[in-house]
């Protein structure tokens, strides 16, 4: 009993939405649940679902699609896949971002100056969804491989720059697109929590409308329309909860070595001799170089919260590609 006690309130701290508490109907929807077997990776997965597409949580929809699953056989930690994703795998230490952050680390300095002194003999250890070179495997979206594997790490500082950002992709394979832009950001803001990590997590302007033409603060309202958006911002809520050591680094219109934007429009010009660029889009391109070296001076001793990081400037996608 005192084990199914201590799963409810776990599930409901999970469930809980913007620290009001459970109505006593809910409570008993949790406990149904809880019966099933369903337990948080799934029941977090409705929380998104059902969060991000109708605007607040709606218990009899994700009672209807907690049902559903139990009656096809699906429990906890079993994947739920919306599609083939082999084509939109997150990158993490091995993305753009990431590799960036390891050569900074490495050379103890970059275009910009040295890093901060602290960090000048950390030893970085480098993640992704896949092994590489100088990368070891590491699954965000499975909450017990990430709490294992920092619990033997012991980092200082976890810096997650693992996201899925195929913007259209994610309105096509939505489950997987919560799964790595919230739930991994809840898995990493969880474990870093419990051995007293800081947590350093890249974020978008796209948690934003898109509305209006001034530049916008940290503390401007947030109001996401894509699903790449609301997952996104839905990341940032659960590194809020759950991470008390938390910066959250809001960025845009990223490039540098590895596919982005530039690369793209370089080779479809080599091919094709020509490019079409939409003209009615504005924002902030941003260079990883510039972003690695302010991340780091952040995570070495900036107060926890927000920050908005892009470089200078503002012109269109049409603009951008011409100058390059």
């Amino acid at each position: 009993q005192n084990v199914r006690n201590s799963r409810l309130n776990r599930l409901m701290q999970l469930l809980q939405i913007r620290g009001r508490n459970l109505t006593a109907a809910e409570e008993r929807y949790a406990q149904s649940w809880l019966d099933m077997g369903m337990e948080e990776e799934l029941i977090s997965l409705a929380y998104e679902r059902t969060c991000l597409n109708t605007g607040g949580l709606n218990w009899a929809y994700m009672n209807k699609i907690l049902q559903r699953w139990h009656s096809q056989g699906l429990h906890t930690g079993e994947e739920v896949r919306t599609g083939d994703q082999r084509s939109n795998i997150p990158k993490g230490a091995s993305g753009q971002l990431g590799n960036e952050l390891r050569t900074v680390l490495a050379q103890g300095s970059g275009e910009l100056g040295p890093i901060p002194e602290k960090l000048l003999h950390a030893t970085v250890i480098g993640t992704d969804v896949t092994a590489a070179p100088g990368v070891e495997a590491l699954d965000i979206t499975d909450r017990h491989q990430v709490a294992v594997f920092l619990r033997r790490m012991q980092p200082d500082v976890v810096i997650n720059c693992a996201a899925y950002t195929n913007v259209n992709g994610c309105e096509t394979h939505q489950a997987d697109a919560y799964k790595v832009n919230a739930l991994g950001p809840r898995n990493l803001a969880m474990a870093c929590d419990e051995i007293g990590a800081k947590l350093v997590h890249v974020s978008t302007d796209y948690v934003f409308s898109g509305e209006g033409d001034v530049p916008l603060c940290e503390y401007d309202t947030v109001g996401p329309v894509s699903v790449y958006g609301k997952t996104k911002r839905a990341g940032e809520e659960y590194v809020q909860q759950f991470c008390k050591k938390h910066f959250i680094v809001r960025t845009a219109w990223l490039y540098g070595e590895g596919k982005n934007f530039v690369r793209t429009i370089l080779r479809v010009a080599k091919e094709r001799g020509k490019v079409t660029v939409v003209n009615d889009q504005f924002g902030n391109p941003t260079s990883t170089v510039d972003l690695a070296h302010h991340m780091l001076k952040i995570a070495d001793g900036a107060p926890y919260g927000i920050y908005h990081a892009t470089n200078n400037g503002v012109c269109s996608w049409y603009e951008f590609a011409k100058e390059f």
